[in-house]
Parts: C-alpha cells; sequence; structure tokens
C-alpha cells in the first residue's frame, strides 16, 4: 500500500515584483523560524519547509507563501507504506 506525501519547497528565491528583505521577514514569521532556522531557509538551498498528505492543505501552504513572494513548488513523493512492528514482550 502507497500513498502520496506533498513536499512543499521554498526554492530560495523571491517572485517578482516583491522586496527581498520584507519577504525574508514574512517567511521567517510565517514559519516560526528562529535565527538558526531563518539562516537556512536563505543559505542558497531548496529548503522543504513542510509535508502532508493533505493535497489541500499543500495547497493552502503554497497559496499562503506566494502571496508574500516566496518562490514555492510541490513535490508529490510515493511513500511506501511501513509494515507494524511486532512488539516484543
Amino acid at each position: 500500500m502507497s500513498s502520496i506525501v506533498y513536499a512543499i519547497v521554498f526554492r530560495v528565491a523571491i517572485l517578482e515584483g516583491f522586496q527581498p528583505i520584507s519577504v525574508k521577514a514574512h517567511i521567517a514569521k510565517s514559519l516560526k523560524a528562529d535565527g538558526d532556522r531563518r539562516k537556512m531557509l536563505f543559505y542558497g538551498k531548496q529548503v522543504v519547509v513542510k509535508k502532508t498528505t493533505d493535497k489541500a492543505e499543500a495547497a493552502k501552504y503554497t497559496n499562503a507563501l506566494k502571496k508574500i513572494g516566496a518562490d514555492i513548488k510541490v513535490k508529490g513523493i510515493k511513500a511506501e507504506a511501513r509494515a507494524a512492528k511486532p512488539k516484543v514482550a
């Protein structure tokens, strides 16, 4: 059995028409990023900011982050269901 996991990816880019300093502040606030996480978000590599199995939730996050100027994409990842581990008595 498998399902889809949606990874919301920040491409460390700012959409045209937005001011970088404003976008950085809004992203940090939206993701509740502290100093270290904020540095990681703008380090230069793509960052997965959220994973969800709910397509509507992925769309909600994507739209919200795009509205503040973040270049976001959603990747669908096929996740294999893990077999339950037997309990050891």
